[in-house]
């Protein structure tokens, strides 16, 4: 058990803005070494590989650890010409981020490609209220991936990469994460009638283009960039602080495997300004055929329309970063409120230091005792039977799941919300229930 290691910023050198407090670190060329069955928890990383080949991550319970679970890092290319994290097999592990700001996995290189840093399959991920269960950083940027975007990936030549294949995460159970409270506050989304209150901008000419189209969804907002890096931006509305939303939109674009950097933001007004308002990133990845895409968030502001005390011209949602030669097609763009993720859903880890075993009673004894019955075991998704017993020096990771939000076509929209009942694995549905098609 590794539990709350601290760190102080006493010596670090120049760039170093967070400690460095890891509850096991293989540092430097460490090779062929077993990490198996530990717990750590509230440290700055739980486990962290720094150019570290042929290890072995088997078997650990990696949780609420404060920047980060799993951290491959690599800044060298001595030992293999791709760079020098390679061949590591990180399995059977329970992995949770309990914080939008820690990642849960976290592949990091100076290079061009992850790819090499090992194999990733038979882990649980509790992604309930935090969907990221992975996040790459090459030198080209950084993408974030839910578990079947994780499960989807391919090399840079195209190949499957085969990552998770036997993996799991709590968002896999036929239970929602929320239930929808209201309706799209996004004026215009679906461009029906016209286009008012869409606009487009870059900086240097030639200027790019936004017209409405008719589209195999409805009607788009169809931008081509121009001669710099593009903006499409939404109608404003008005977001409140601390409530969730639910944001879903039809996507397609000419570049393949494009990271699309959307970004819910202030929209200026007086002297105010740009900055985000959502509490976690919002990049995702798109294709070049029509897709829906969701993301769920928690607002971090409240920016009014047209506020006569602040001067906010609004809240707007801006697809960002569009390239000179990106085609970027919009539809159907969604914005609801929905019940906080949070609340409705928990994990917790139950933990024995002690060298005898510890009968343990809920987490939520106390103050909701009628949600005991809800919890079930990351590790085999079973029912936890309270008084729980612990063996010596020993942790269990438990998760609620709340039996009003009965998903049995698992699209995310519970089956009392739910008017496509039937919507076939995989696909992402509108706040409706349906997906693209239905």
């Amino acid at each position: 058990l590794i539990l709350a290691a601290r760190g102080a910023m006493a010596g670090k050198g120049p760039g170093f803005t967070t400690t460095q407090a890891q509850g096991i670190y293989l540092d430097e060329s460490a090779s062929d070494l077993l990490v198996q069955g530990n717990t750590t928890v509230d440290n700055d990383y739980g486990i962290k590989l720094h150019v570290a080949a042929r290890n072995a991550v088997k078997g650990n319970k990696i949780y609420g650890n404060r920047l980060g679970q799993l951290w491959l890092q690599e800044n060298r290319k001595v030992d293999n010409p791709a760079g020098d994290v390679f061949g590591n097999a990180v399995t059977e592990n329970q992995i949770v981020a309990t914080s939008s700001t820690a990642k849960a996995v976290w592949l990091d290189t100076l290079y061009s490609d992850t790819s090499h840093f090992g194999s990733f399959d038979g882990n649980r991920y509790y992604d309930k209220i935090l969907a990221s269960v992975a996040e790459e950083r090459t030198a080209a940027g950084s993408n974030s991936y839910a578990l079947p975007q994780w499960k989807t990936l391919t090399t840079t030549s195209g190949a499957p990469r085969k990552l998770e294949t036997s993996g799991w995460g709590a968002s896999m159970t036929l239970f929602a994460s929320t239930k929808v409270s209201g309706s799209n506050i996004v004026p215009n989304g679906n461009m029906i009638g016209s286009a008012a209150g869409w606009t487009g901008w870059n900086e240097i000419a030639p200027h790019g283009t936004l017209s409405r189209e008719a589209c195999p969804p409805g009607w788009c907002a169809r931008y081509v960039a121009g001669g710099s890096n593009g903006i499409v931006s939404s109608p404003r509305f008005t977001i409140v602080a601390g409530t969730w939303y639910r944001l879903t939109v039809d996507l397609v674009t000419n570049v393949a495997n494009p990271v699309i950097d959307l970004v819910v933001r202030r929209g200026g007004g007086g002297l105010n300004g740009y900055e985000s308002v959502s509490d976690r990133s919002l990049r995702m990845k798109a294709g070049n055929a029509w897709s829906r895409y969701v993301v769920t968030f928690k607002a971090t502001k409240t920016i009014r329309v047209n506020d006569p005390l602040t001067g906010d011209a609004g809240a707007r949602i801006d697809f960002q970063n569009i390239r000179p030669g990106q085609v970027l097609s919009v539809a159907n763009l969604e914005l609801v409120p929905v019940t906080p993720a949070d609340s409705l859903n928990r994990s917790d880890l139950l933990l024995n230091p002690a060298n005898a075993p510890l009968v343990v009673d809920c987490p939520l004894a106390a103050t909701q005792s009628n949600l005991c019955t809800n919890y079930v075991r990351l590790s085999d998704n079973q029912p936890v039977r309270w008084p729980y017993v612990l063996s010596a020096r020993s942790s269990e990771i438990v998760f609620t799941r709340d039996p009003g939000l009965v998903d049995s076509d698992g699209d995310g929209i519970p089956d009392i919300q739910d008017a496509c009942p039937a919507t076939p694995p995989g696909l992402v549905p509108n706040s409706k229930g349906c997906a693209l098609g239905q």
